[in-house]
């Protein structure tokens, strides 16, 4: 008999558009850097690092709820800048 099972999180995440994610988490990443200096963070951050994590956080809601996406926001969150991932 034939068998419908879900794809893999990890199928579909590298099944992605790779440069239309990369324009999503470059804006994500300049709001959010831009965010922090308002807030008067310091340090440095690296894009790699930030992406690679966004793309972990992504994974772990899809797996989570089921979802086809996930939006990333930018907030404040106790004078800090801070991400919030919604399934889509």
């Amino acid at each position: 008999p034939t068998v419908v099972r879900d794809a893999p999180a990890d199928l579909i995440a590298r099944s992605r558009d790779k440069d239309a994610d990369d324009k999503v988490f470059r804006e994500v990443f300049d709001t959010f850097v831009s965010t922090r200096k308002s807030c008067g963070e310091a340090g440095e951050l690296s894009y790699a690092k930030f992406a690679q994590r966004l793309v972990e956080s992504r994974s772990a809601v899809i797996d989570k709820h089921k979802c086809k996406d996930v939006k990333f926001e930018v907030y404040v969150k106790a004078g800090k800048a801070a991400l919030k991932a919604t399934p889509v």
